[in-house]
């Protein structure tokens, strides 16, 4: 018996699509992004104040990297669900959970008025939004993907991954006007707040255009013709053992440098470059968003033409380069320095855009959602949820080279592993299916 196929997706229902893609994961990761903002400019005096500045600071970049520690969780509990169930209904959840998580954040009563309660609280609603945010990337550059139509999978599969610089833009943006709004004394007291009430309403937007979705054609299909796995991650561990690992490995770098710059830089510039505005350094993080979104467009339209590998592993190999003159200007103590060092560093993260597609592509319909996930939480615990954390510990230590080989270190793991995995660039969806999940998609 041959398998049935859905017909054809048009391209309104593609637009549609690629819209709650967009509006959804931007809603997410501008969830997801205030509180690293938070962790950098106030969270440590307001939730630990009995501690040193260095230590508070460290304290604050902890409970951010809590959230990362969710996030394979989230993505193996979203994905289990969504590749069983369907991709919209994992999208739906994962929005509204890290809604939830960012609202009681901003409601959160800090360590004077609670106590100890106040950063245990922190930690437990920083969780929850790991495993929001863990449920959300798999669904939805799985659904742009399996909408995508032939040899545009790459470019496809941007939208959705532009999605996080857009929320980290309007971020930013939150907390620059409400510092320049409210001053800094009110910003510091109580102002930081508002980024995270203000979400509730993003959530609302971002629910009514996921919840009109509707289910892949290669969901459907999978549904259709009784190829819906029972337990999705325990079958990537069994049929491809290793490949979430070198999934992971793949993008530690371009996750520990996006955070590097999106969230140590500000408490850097703080510490050791006095001339530098925290607006400006703000400021900053906004045109390096743009950029961002520039260069997740282009990279991951060149990786259609090119293929994956050749879209991500110059920009890899561009970090071993960078990140020594990176900290010379971010050092220097000069704005326009520390302008120009967080536009180029935040470009050059771009690979994010490509990766996505990339790492879908080593699953078939039956465990995408979950496979592709779960492996990109596993590299986010040792790329963002840690390297603030490590940066501050290793500059404190062994001053700011320790920070720079920790950087080319990383970078040289993740191209390794990028070159051990299959470029399907220029493979159809249907052919994806055929691969069997097996040892032949390593190579």
């Amino acid at each position: 018996m041959q398998p049935t196929t859905t017909t054809e997706p048009d391209d309104r229902t593609r637009r549609k699509v690629l819209v709650a893609s967009v509006v959804g994961t931007a809603v997410e990761w501008y969830d997801f992004s205030i509180y690293g903002i938070a962790a950098a400019l106030v969270l440590g005096p307001q939730f630990f104040p009995k501690l040193s500045d260095t230590a508070a600071l460290l304290a604050a970049f902890a409970t951010f990297g809590v959230g990362f520690v969710a996030r394979p969780l989230g993505a193996a509990l979203f994905g289990h669900y969504g590749d069983r169930i369907g991709r919209k209904a994992g999208l739906v959840a994962s929005l509204l959970l890290m809604g939830l998580g960012t609202l009681l954040i901003g409601c959160l009563p800090n360590y004077e008025q609670i106590g100890i309660a106040a950063p245990i609280l922190l930690v437990v609603l920083r969780f929850i939004q790991g495993i929001g945010i863990g449920g959300e990337w798999g669904g939805a550059a799985s659904m742009a993907a399996e909408y995508a139509p032939p040899k545009r999978r790459g470019m496809f599969v941007a939208w959705p991954q532009f999605g996080n610089p857009a929320g980290l833009l309007l971020g930013n943006a939150a907390f620059l006007l409400c510092r320049y709004w409210a001053g800094e004394e009110a910003f510091s007291d109580w102002a930081w707040r508002i980024p995270f009430l203000a979400s509730a309403v993003l959530v609302v937007i971002g629910f009514a255009i996921r919840f009109s979705l509707e289910e892949t054609p290669s969901f459907r299909d999978a549904v259709r013709n009784r190829k819906v796995e029972r337990a999705p991650l325990m079958t990537v561990i069994r049929e491809t053992p290793g490949k979430l690992l070198l999934i992971g490995g793949a993008f530690l770098l371009n996750n520990t440098a996006f955070y590097i710059i999106t969230t140590y830089t500000i408490a850097y510039v703080r510490q050791h470059a006095g001339g530098v505005d925290p607006n400006a350094a703000l400021a900053a993080q906004i045109v390096g968003a743009v950029a961002l979104c520039g260069g997740i467009l282009f990279f991951s339209w060149l990786s259609d033409k090119v293929g994956r590998k050749w879209a991500v592993l110059p920009l890899y190999g561009a970090w071993i380069v960078w990140i020594w003159p990176m900290f010379w200007l971010l050092s220097s103590g000069s704005t326009n320095a520390f302008i120009a060092a967080v536009v180029v560093g935040t470009f050059l993260t771009s690979a994010y855009g490509p990766l996505g597609a990339f790492l879908l592509e080593q699953f078939e319909t039956r465990v995408r959602y979950t496979g592709g996930g779960v492996g990109m939480q596993i590299g986010a615990i040792f790329g963002g949820g840690i390297s603030p954390m490590v940066a501050t510990q290793l500059n404190a230590s062994y001053g700011v080279s320790g920070v720079q080989i920790y950087i080319v270190v990383i970078a040289v793991i993740s191209g390794l592993c990028v070159l051990a995995l299959k470029d399907a660039a220029h493979e159809s969806i249907e052919s994806l299916e055929n691969q069997g999940a097996s040892a032949e998609a390593l190579r």
